[in-house]
């Protein structure tokens, strides 16, 4: 019996240290798991960090064209001003030239009759 006994107590201790080195086991795989799942939530921040940084990049490009085609816009449009305003000014020079030139071809009309009928 006590043969028996001691046999038992032998593959219960050899079944709990192999229990034990299991569980060891266990810990290292979760452990590990761990690291794996840490080191790829980092790698994807990673990834999203430089996603982010490219993308800014190419926001701050696009900024910068938008304003130059904003600045030429204006340039553009103070030009076209420019050409409006000129061609007023052009149209009252040419305006007051024809009423002097009325006025004066009045003024020859009355002074020579003769004049402003061979016309």
């Amino acid at each position: 019996m006590y043969c028996k006994i001691n046999l038992l107590q032998k593959r219960l201790i050899a079944k709990t240290e192999e229990c034990v080195e299991k569980e060891i086991t266990i810990q290292e795989i979760t452990k590990e798991l761990a690291n794996c799942k840490k080191l790829a939530n980092k790698k994807y921040h990673l990834e999203i960090e430089e996603s982010i940084r490219l993308y800014k990049q190419e926001l701050s490009k696009q900024n910068e064209k938008m304003k130059s085609c904003i600045a030429e816009r204006n340039m553009f449009e103070n030009q076209v001003e420019d050409y409006k305003n000129e061609n007023n000014r052009i149209k009252k020079e040419k305006t007051d030239l024809q009423m002097k030139y009325h006025e004066m071809k009045l003024k020859t009309s009355r002074k020579s009759p003769s004049i402003a009928e061979k016309e």
